[in-house]
């Protein structure tokens, strides 16, 4: 099943529809790959406030 992003939708009990934890964290993974040119092992090897860093990075520069 591939997701599909939806802006404002909700789930049957109301609660607003979210981007699964496992995604985020494998978009995460992926940009640091492409950014930095590594493999997945070599990132996941790093030290999880490394990652915190990179990823607030990134979101700064995304403009959000």
């Amino acid at each position: 099943m591939r997701w599909k992003a939806t802006k404002g939708g909700t789930n049957q009990d109301g609660s607003p529809v979210t981007k699964p934890i496992d995604l985020t964290v494998a978009e995460l993974i992926d940009g640091i790959c492409q950014r930095y040119g590594q493999l997945p092992s070599a990132v996941l090897k790093e030290d999880v406030m490394m990652l915190k860093i990179i990823q607030t990075m990134a979101l700064v520069e995304d403009g959000e």
